[in-house]
C-alpha cells in the first residue's frame, strides 16, 4: 500500500510562516531583553568663521560666510552632533541649516548655534554686515626665493567700495615649506615651494598670491664632533654628533656600512633617525663606517666594536686554608689593577649557585705581623705591594667559585655606561678559579670526639669523663696572645682562620673555655650550665664564676681557663709577613 503525501499550497505556507515570525517578535517585545541606548551628554559647542577662525565676522552685503561648528559629545557619533542655526536679525543676516550666512543689509546680527541634543547650550557668532565690499587685493611681491630660516614681510593693498572692510586672511599651501603669520610675515622652514595667499575676509572672494621657493643656505662645512668615539663595546649605545657651520642646513641623512655591527636607534617621539645627533647601538664585534650627509656634502667615520674583557690580571690567594662559620680568613689579591673602585670580587657556592657573600662585621682587625696594613674591616680590600689584602668571613662551606667583575673605564678613568644618561655599568666577569672552604663546626666536632676517645673509657661515669676532658684542656691550653706592654689581644695574620686545634697549645679565655666545656657536656650527655652570662658583668659574682661551667645534674664546677700571663708576647719583635715569598693556599681551575 503506497504512502500518500499531502502538499500544502504555497499561500498557506507563507501565511503560517508570517504568523510564526510575528509571534517571535511579540515574544521578544514582551519577555525579551532590550538594550537601553546610552545617554547622550553634550559637553560643549563652538562655532567660528571657517575662513578666519574668528567668532566675529565682517561680511559684505550680499556675500556669504560658512561657519565651522564643533560639538563635544558622548557618545561621539555624528547623529549626536547635529545643531540648529538661528539669526537674531534676519533683516541683517540669514543663516541656513548648513551654517551658511548671507549678509542682507548693513548692521549687526548674532547667529545662535544650539546642539540638537541639548538646547540649553549655545555658541554665539557676531556678524557685522558692512555697506561696501572688497574690489581687489594686491601684494607688494608676487614671488621670491628665501633661504631656509629667513623671513619676508608681505604687504597687502586692499581696495573697497565705500564702507567696506579691508581685513584679509593669510594662508600657506605648505606649512612644511613656509609659514605665514596673521600680519603677513612669511618664514622659510623647509626646502621646496609654497604659495602664500591673502584673501579678503568679507566673503567677496578677492585674493592675491605670493609664490615662494625655499632653498638651503649656500656654503658651510660639516664634520663629526671631536668627542666622536672610535671604539665602542658590544651591547652599548653612544651618541654621535654632526657639526654644521651653517645653522640653516637641510635634513641630515645617516647610513651605516654594516647594521649587523653598528645600527641606529630610533628615539622616542621619532619615526626615523633624524637630526644633527643620533644614537648608535653596537650589535656585535667588528668594524663599521658611519656616514652623515647634508646639502650635498658628506663625512664618514670608522668605528670598531669589540667585546669588553678584563683589562687587568688577577690572582687570588689565601694565607691559610679558608674556613666557614665566621672564621676570619686573610686573602691576598695579586693584581695590576690600580684601584679597588674598578673591580669587585664575588664568591659563589657551586652546590646551590648562590652567592657566598662574605659577612660584614662592624669591627677592624690589626695584625702584629702585618703592621703596615693598619686596621682592616672585614670584606674590604686594602692596598699593599703587588695588589690588595682583605679579611673575609664566610658562612657557607664547600666548593666555591671566585669571580672578578671588572668595570670598563673611559679615557678619564670614569666608569662607562651601556647608554647615555641612565645606563648600567659596562662590566666583564672572569672566573679566577675555585676554593674549598672548610666546615669549621664539622671539623671541630670531629676533634672534640677524638679528645673524648683519647681521654675517656666506657667504664667511666659521665662525671669522670668530664673531669678527664677538663684536665686534658687545662694541660694543653694557654691564654689568647696578649701584648706584653698593654695587655691587649694580639692578632697574627699568619694564623688567621686556622682552627685552635691545629696548634700544639690551644688558645682560650674566660669566654670561650666554659663554652667549649658546655659543648663537650652535650656530646657525653652530661649537661652543663655556662656561667659566663649568669651574673651581671662586672659584679663580684661574675668575677668569681664567669669562667666556670656547672653540672646541672650534680652541681660540680668545671673550668680550665688558662692564666692571662701564659701567652704574653713582645709585638715589636713579631716577624712581618713577606707576601712575595708566602706559601699561599691558592685557588684551582
Amino acid at each position: 500500500m503506497g504512502i500518500m503525501r499531502r502538499w500544502r499550497k504555497p499561500q498557506v505556507l507563507m501565511i503560517r510562516t508570517l504568523i510564526f515570525l510575528s509571534a517571535l517578535l511579540l515574544f521578544a517585545g514582551v519577555g525579551g531583553t532590550v538594550k537601553a541606548s546610552p545617554k547622550v551628554n553634550v559637553k560643549k559647542v563652538t562655532s567660528v568663521n571657517s575662513l578666519t577662525g574668528s567668532k566675529t565676522i565682517k561680511l559684505a552685503k550680499g556675500k556669504k560666510a560658512t561657519l565651522k561648528t564643533t560639538v563635544s559629545v558622548t557618545p561621539n557619533k555624528t547623529a549626536n552632533k547635529k545643531v540648529t542655526y538661528e539669526s537674531s536679525n534676519t533683516k541683517v543676516a540669514t543663516v541656513t541649516s548648513k551654517g551658511v550666512i548671507t549678509g542682507k543689509k548693513a548692521g549687526t546680527a548674532k547667529i545662535i548655534v544650539r546642539p540638537a541634543k541639548n538646547k540649553k547650550l549655545k555658541a554665539v557668532v557676531t556678524v557685522k554686515v558692512v555697506k561696501g565690499r572688497v574690489t581687489s587685493v594686491k601684494l607688494d611681491k608676487t614671488s621670491g626665493t628665501l633661504t631656509k630660516g629667513k623671513t619676508v614681510k608681505l604687504k597687502a593693498s586692499v581696495k573697497t567700495t565705500s564702507g567696506g572692510s579691508k581685513d584679509v586672511v593669510w594662508t600657506t599651501s605648505n606649512k612644511k615649506v613656509a609659514t605665514v603669520s596673521s600680519k603677513g610675515t612669511v618664514k622659510a622652514v623647509g626646502t621646496g615651494t609654497a604659495v602664500i595667499t591673502a584673501k579678503a575676509a568679507d566673503g567677496s572672494g578677492k585674493k592675491a598670491a605670493y609664490k615662494v621657493k625655499v632653498k638651503n643656505a649656500a656654503g658651510g662645512s660639516i664634520a663629526f664632533a671631536n668627542d666622536t668615539v672610535s671604539t665602542i663595546y658590544t651591547s652599548c649605545e653612544v651618541r654621535i654628533r654632526l657639526l654644521c657651520s651653517s645653522p640653516q642646513h637641510g635634513k641630515v641623512s645617516w647610513e651605516t656600512s654594516d647594521p649587523e655591527v653598528l645600527d641606529f636607534v630610533t628615539e622616542p617621539g621619532q619615526n626615523d633617525v633624524e637630526g644633527d645627533n643620533v644614537l648608535i647601538y653596537a650589535n656585535q664585534a667588528g668594524t663599521a663606517t658611519i656616514k652623515a650627509a647634508v646639502d650635498g656634502k658628506s663625512v664618514s667615520h670608522k668605528i670598531t666594536v669589540k667585546d669588553f674583557t678584563p683589562q687587568y690580571t688577577y690572582e687570588i690567594n689565601f694565607l691559610n686554608p679558608p674556613y666557614a662559620d665566621g672564621q676570619y680568613n686573610i686573602v691576598y689579591i695579586k693584581t695590576d689593577n690600580p684601584s679597588t673602585d674598578n673591580f669587585n670580587l664575588f664568591f659563589y657556592d657551586t652546590a646551590t649557585g648562590q652567592e657566598n657573600e662574605p659577612m660584614l662585621v662592624p669591627a677592624a682587625f690589626e695584625y702584629a705581623d702585618m703592621k703596615s696594613m693598619g686596621p682592616m674591616v672585614p670584606s674590604f680590600l686594602y692596598k699593599t705591594d703587588g695588589g690588595y689584602v682583605g679579611v673575609f668571613a664566610f658562612e657557607i662551606s664547600g666548593k666555591t667559585e671566585i669571580t672578578v667583575q671588572e668595570f670598563a673605564l673611559d679615557a678619564n678613568g670614569n666608569k662607562m655606561s651601556d647608554r647615555p644618561g641612565d645606563g648600567m655599568p659596562v662590566i666583564a666577569n672572569a672566573v679566577l678559579g675555585y676554593i674549598d672552604i672548610r666546615d669549621y663546626n664539622k671539623e671541630k666536632e670531629a676533634w672534640m670526639q677524638s679528645v673524648i676517645d683519647q681521654v675517656t673509657t666506657g667504664s667511666m661515669s659521665k662525671k669522670e669523663k668530664m673531669q678527664a676532658i677538663t684536665s686534658y684542656m687545662r694541660l694543653h691550653s694557654i691564654y689568647y696572645k696578649l701584648a706584653a706592654d698593654n695587655g691587649r689581644y694580639v692578632n697574627i695574620a699568619a694564623e688567621g682562620g686556622v682552627p685552635f686545634w691545629k696548634f700544639e697549645e690551644y688558645e682560650f679565655d674566660s669566654f670561650s673555655s666554659p663554652a667549649l666545656l658546655t659543648a663537650f657536656g652535650e656530646m657525653i650527655d652530661y649537661p652543663l650550665e655556662n656561667l659566663y652570662d649568669k651574673y651581671k658583668r662586672g659584679t663580684a659574682e661574675w668575677y668569681a664564676w664567669h669562667m666556670v661551667a656547672r653540672s646541672i645534674e650534680d652541681g660540680t664546677n668545671y673550668q680550665f681557663c688558662p692564666p692571662t700571663d701564659s701567652n704574653l708576647i713582645d709585638t715589636s719583635k713579631v716577624a712581618q709577613i713577606d707576601l712575595s715569598s708566602w706559601n699561599f693556599y691558592t685557588c684551582y681551575r
